[in-house]
């Protein structure tokens, strides 16, 4: 009951925090938001790594006013998957082609890169590969609808790239 409340009066949601997408009580509260009728006034974000995005989310996202899906991702390929251990590349860019061929009008994802010593030198390498995701007339079409952020790391200060060397 005190959700069904809260959802009538709340229109900005964010999900974050751990991988919000393994959490029922998300899809809870968005399906809750959807058949209460205020989803299409309703604004959400979900912060995520894209690791355990479900097909069961497509089918809600359209209902929203306005639903972003900010990716977070360290590096091309490999390199994600060495920084954040049990990634798979793989499925990660599939999963987001997945989402970019829905072509939803309310949908915006961002794809957002924590800047440190490990991939600051391969920041191009991810960038091209963010680039090959706007190929095509649909997709160039649609390309003020997927972000590139970069955020410069502040802590730990070992992992800062002002710490980084020439050798």
């Amino acid at each position: 009951e005190g959700l069904r409340k809260a959802t009538t009066d709340t229109v900005d949601y964010m999900f974050a925090g751990g991988e919000p997408t393994l959490h029922d009580g998300m899809y809870y509260t968005l399906k809750e938001l959807v058949d209460s009728g205020k989803a299409s006034e309703t604004t959400v974000r979900v912060v995520t790594n894209l690791s355990n995005f479900q097909p069961k989310l497509d089918a809600l996202i359209p209902h929203f006013k306005q639903f972003n899906i900010d990716v977070s991702i360290e590096g091309y390929g490999k390199l994600n998957e060495y920084i954040r251990k049990g990634s798979n590349w793989k499925k990660l860019d599939a999963t987001i082609n997945r989402i970019l061929d829905l072509q939803y009008p309310n949908l915006i994802m961002s794809i957002s890169t924590v800047v440190q010593v490990y991939n600051a030198h391969a920041i191009p390498e991810l960038y091209k590969w963010y680039l090959s995701l706007l190929e095509g007339p649909e997709r160039r079409e649609q390309a003020w609808k997927l972000d590139f952020f970069l955020n410069l790391l502040d802590q730990p200060r070992q992992l800062h790239v002002a710490t980084m060397t020439d050798s």
